[in-house]
């Protein structure tokens, strides 16, 4: 069998259909496990998958969705999970596919706050269950029928720790287009399942084909990696009796194929109450057609994104607002608050910034007297729902940092990283691990740079250790490390001009303009006459209080300006 991921993007592949109602067809009872036929009569999966083959299908999936050891558990079968799972990819390889994608659907478990669930024990669950399947070496995993982008996100991280096959990952979407539990349109969930570490994103079930069309438009709008379709034979309708039936024909799949592939979709197949007819019809429309990908390239920039917003931070684009205001330091209320493992005035600070218009929100626990491990953890999970606004993780705390990336469903901003060799060991591994960019603070953590020039050294220095953990420039955010004025007279000029170096460059910067009035009167204004200054400059973000009505007027005078001018590029892209 050739090497799936060599065909990535190139030519479309049809994948087979639904598994458990021709199971039903078949005789099994309505309460047994579809799973356990893989060891009483395999002849049963396996004519399924033959009859899918004669249909034209190029991929088979196995007969392991429901593989979780929580799921089995229902039925008596969780000793036996390892042997159904091999099973399921043993009798797929037998019928001799072009390939084999082993099936791993939802595990059983709920998250926060659906349920109780950790994130160590959904993930041992998807672990256990994808290195069984792996085991019997199939061509891809398949992590499909995902309604909680955070259970998506770990199925992910699961796959990823426990075999080095292609990971798939489709997820469900309501009337509404979005996931049922969390919210997430299509293309917030490419982007996090991306930086997940998947390598196949897309949407099965839930839709018929007309449906998911204009949601598979959103999320092809929004990564380049190979996309995968698998819509149901059109919406489930229920019967007096309580049958089941969907009505979309072998022509309306057809029809939405060809619409699938046009807009770049190279694995097209189908879901509940599809069969080989759909199959067949879905494979005359668009098999052995190359995939036609019209935007393979991403908009430039940084991506951040909570389950229910996507942020992008740009280079030539509108200046982007962190706020700053969750940080202990100088806030008495929110110390005593986090200290006491209270976390209503964070989730209140962060409830006004959002209001008053930051795009992303800064969360810091750097205090001797706060538990940061729990505290991190405890605000990523609930800001997570509490706000839209992505969230920029800053702690000094290695373990809560990376307590704070488990639970949060979404893609977060470290801060930060610096150039010195401890830093970038201790944050660049948990960033990859994770899925996060990271903001780089242009020092080696030692002494403050004295020029412009040693603050690009340190970019480029970042930039080639941050390569070697799979981040790129639009995975950073430098910080030009605004000193204050009344440490040094030039503070405004040499992070202005670094702010201008830097885009040259085509990198992203970011700036903390409150630093700058440290220990001098009438901050507003000193902060509001340098925000403008920064952005007229082309600031990629500003790191301020929201809040500050001062501050906030100058900054969105300041950006109007910038997007009417239409801010243009200082230079060519090149690196540093």
């Amino acid at each position: 069998m050739p090497d799936i991921a060599s065909r990535f993007n190139r030519d479309t592949i049809v994948l087979d259909g639904a598994m458990g109602s021709l199971l039903l067809a078949q005789g099994i009872e309505a309460d047994e496990h579809p799973m356990f036929v893989n060891i009483l009569e395999p002849e049963l999966v396996e004519t399924i998958h033959k009859r899918y083959l004669l249909a034209g299908a190029q991929a088979i999936t196995t007969n392991s969705f429901s593989g979780s050891r929580v799921l089995l558990a229902q039925h008596g079968l969780a000793d036996r999970a390892d042997e159904l799972n091999r099973a399921s990819v043993r009798i797929a390889k037998s019928c001799k596919p072009e390939h084999v994608i082993a099936d791993v659907g939802p595990s059983g478990l709920f998250l926060s706050p659906y349920g109780d669930a950790s994130f160590s024990e959904v993930f041992a669950v998807f672990a256990e269950q994808i290195g069984s399947l792996a085991s019997e070496q199939p061509d891809a995993i398949l992590i499909e029928t995902m309604i909680d982008i955070a259970e998506a996100r770990i199925g992910v991280m699961a796959a990823k720790s426990v075999c080095d096959l292609p990971v798939f990952v489709s997820v469900s979407f309501d009337e509404t287009g979005h996931m049922p539990l969390s919210g997430t349109d299509p293309a917030t969930a490419a982007v996090i399942l991306e930086a997940a570490g998947a390598d196949v994103v897309g949407i099965n079930c839930s839709l018929g084909p007309a449906m998911v069309l204009p949601l598979i438009e959103e999320m092809a709008g929004a990564t380049s990696l190979p996309l995968l379709v698998q819509p149901n034979a059109g919406l489930p309708k229920t019967s007096k009796s309580g049958i089941v039936s969907y009505d979309a024909t072998p022509d309306e799949m057809a029809e939405a194929a060809w619409a699938f592939r046009q807009l770049g979709v190279q694995f097209i197949g189908s879901c509940c109450g599809s069969t080989p007819s759909h199959t067949a019809a879905i494979y005359t429309a668009v098999g052995a057609t190359d995939t036609v990908r019209p935007r393979l390239s991403q908009m430039p920039g940084m991506l951040a994104a909570s389950p229910q917003k996507l942020v992008r931070v740009t280079v030539d684009g509108p200046c982007t607002v962190i706020g700053e205001r969750i940080n202990p330091t100088n806030m008495p209320k929110l110390l005593a608050g986090l200290s006491q493992g209270d976390l209503s005035e964070a989730l209140s600070l962060a409830i006004d910034q959002s209001a008053a218009g930051a795009d992303l929100l800064d969360i810091n626990t750097n205090s001797s007297s706060i538990d940061a491990k729990d505290i991190m953890a405890g605000l990523a999970n609930e800001l997570a729902f509490t706000v839209k606004t992505p969230l920029v993780l800053d702690c000094l705390d290695t373990e809560a940092l990376e307590a704070a990336l488990q639970v949060y469903p979404g893609r977060a901003v470290i801060n930060s990283v610096n150039a010195g060799e401890t830093s970038l060991l201790r944050i660049l591994p948990l960033a990859q691990r994770y899925g996060a960019a990271v903001i780089g603070m242009l020092t080696d953590g030692r002494r403050l740079p004295e020029s412009v020039e040693e603050r690009l050294e340190l970019a480029e220095r970042i930039i080639h250790e941050a390569k070697n953990y799979g981040l790129g420039p639009n995975d950073l955010l430098f910080d030009v490390l605004a000193l204050a004025l009344v440490a040094s007279p030039n503070a405004r000029e040499d992070a202005i001009q670094t702010i201008l170096e830097l885009r040259k460059r085509r990198l992203l910067s970011v700036l903390a303009i409150s630093n700058i009035s440290y220990k001098l009167n009438d901050k507003s204004t000193l902060n509001a006459d340098f925000a403008r200054e920064a952005v007229e400059a082309g600031v990629s973000a500003l790191i301020l209080n929201p809040n500050d009505e001062t501050v906030m007027a100058a900054y969105l005078s300041a950006n109007e300006q910038r997007q009417a001018d239409k801010l243009h590029p200082l230079g060519p892209s090149v690196s540093v």
